[in-house]
């Protein structure tokens, strides 16, 4: 549901948090794909405690057991969806028809 309050974030963008690895290295042949790819998604939760992730661009590399970077965890704000877009028209053709019904009536 969408708030009624239009400076809300809600309303023009959703937070998403993005997460690509890469596991084709000798680190998840070495430690094994699920042991590597746990310790690398436990290190990520850490990164963003301690980088308090939090806002649009911010970012925590994926670092495998060798120490070489294998992606990243990247929070991103997308452009406004459909559903906002149609609720905005909704709402702009409301207020115009209130308008001009009362401009007509008086």
């Amino acid at each position: 549901m969408l708030d009624s309050n239009p400076e809300s974030c809600d309303n023009y963008n959703t937070m998403k948090a993005i997460l690509e690895i890469s596991m084709d290295n000798a680190a998840f042949e070495e430690e094994g794909q699920i042991t590597e790819l746990s310790r690398i998604l436990s290190n990520l939760s850490d990164g963003v405690i301690r980088h308090q992730i939090a806002s649009h661009g911010d970012f925590v590399a994926a670092v495998d057991i060798n120490g070489n970077t294998v992606g990243r965890l990247e929070l991103s704000c997308p452009e406004e969806n459909e559903s906002v877009k149609r609720y905005q028209e909704t709402q702009e053709f409301f207020n115009d028809t209130e308008t001009k019904e009362t401009k007509q009536w008086w």
